[in-house]
């Protein structure tokens, strides 16, 4: 796989919030550049465009956890069994 196809496959999963598939395509990308293929200014820049993205999913991410943990304040507590 190269680092294009890597960069192209963790930009759709972090666009689609699936945090499995985005660390399986990371790796790829990872070994893509390890394995020796130079990076090009499109693929530094492909990898920009990643960072962007794994970025406003973790802001997604903050406010959502935010948003459930004021719901949370709402709910009676679990009872004990």
């Amino acid at each position: 796989m190269t680092i294009m196809d890597a960069s192209a496959w963790a930009l759709q999963a972090a666009e689609a919030g699936d945090l499995e598939e985005l660390a399986r395509a990371i790796q790829a990308r990872g070994a893509a550049i390890a394995s020796s293929e130079l990076p090009t200014p499109e693929t530094v820049a492909e990898g920009e465009r990643v960072r962007a993205a794994i970025e406003t999913l973790k802001r997604t991410t903050c406010a959502e956890s935010a948003r459930l943990r004021r719901i949370q304040e709402f709910l009676p507590p679990a009872e004990v069994a």
